[in-house]
């Protein structure tokens, strides 16, 4: 859907940037110290919450409607690909890193047990490369001083598709904050976002050997499921995990 240009569309654009797609980057920073610093549960979140505010920042510059998403990775991807006028660009590995996420990132309570393997910050810096292309506005037209209109569009996914054939840290979104902080050699952040970072950094690089966080835990409800209906008296859980320890507890009784 092409944005208009209207006062109100600007200030809807510029929410969309500044609300979702700029703490988008700094949510994907933390992410990434968190796995130097081997906290895996807040990895995952965080990991999470910047894929989330990518995907809203591109339903919102488009005007899609999203406010049943909530949380979900998958219906957000899903509204995207149903009702964008242009295809985003999006390879397997990083649609199971998504879906991976969908169902390992709600652990920031431990209410459900997760994993990590080890090559996940590697799976995120790629799945944020792709994603954060599209978090501008690229549908948009241009009136030129002899009023001819152009259409933008064709233009910005071409320079989008050519991106994938030339070194990842080349393409930049301009006035990003990622770009801002690798830019800057004092800022604070910036070693933990070129950190191991094959997408993101002032050159290229061919590889990359972070040192691996392995890690799995269980929920303590998935290890005693007789704990839950006290545990509700106390603390709220979603309906679908209250009702899965609950068929497990039940198991367990029969």
């Amino acid at each position: 859907m092409r944005t208009g240009t209207s006062a109100m569309d600007y200030l809807i654009n510029d929410f969309a940037i500044r609300s979702f797609r700029e703490t988008g980057d700094y949510d994907y920073i933390a992410a990434r110290a968190a796995y130097r610093l081997r906290l895996p549960t807040q990895f995952l979140w965080l990991s999470h919450q910047a894929i989330e505010k990518y995907f809203k920042c591109i339903l919102l510059l488009n005007r899609i409607p999203a406010k049943h998403v909530k949380h979900d990775l998958l219906k957000s991807l899903e509204l995207i690909e149903k009702n964008l006028s242009f295809k985003v660009s999006l390879n397997e590995t990083s649609r199971k890193f998504i879906k991976y996420l969908n169902s390992q990132a709600q652990c920031r309570y431990l209410d459900i047990p997760f994993y990590i393997m080890g090559i996940e910050i590697a799976q995120l810096d790629m799945t944020v490369w792709h994603i954060r292309r599209y978090c501008k506005n690229i549908d948009y037209e241009i009136r030129l001083p002899d009023d001819r209109v152009i259409k933008m569009l064709e233009h910005e996914l071409s320079a989008i598709e050519e991106s994938e054939k030339r070194p990842y840290h080349l393409f930049k979104v301009i006035g990003g904050v990622l770009e801002n902080i690798i830019n800057d050699k004092n800022h604070p952040a910036r070693r933990s976002l070129v950190w191991h970072n094959l997408f993101f950094g002032k050159r290229k690089r061919n590889k990359v050997t972070p040192n691996t966080l392995s890690y799995a835990a269980n929920s303590p409800l998935y290890l005693h499921p007789e704990i839950l209906d006290e545990v509700l008296k106390y603390v709220y859980l979603p309906k679908p995990v209250a009702e899965e320890y609950r068929k497990i507890s039940n198991k367990q009784k029969a």
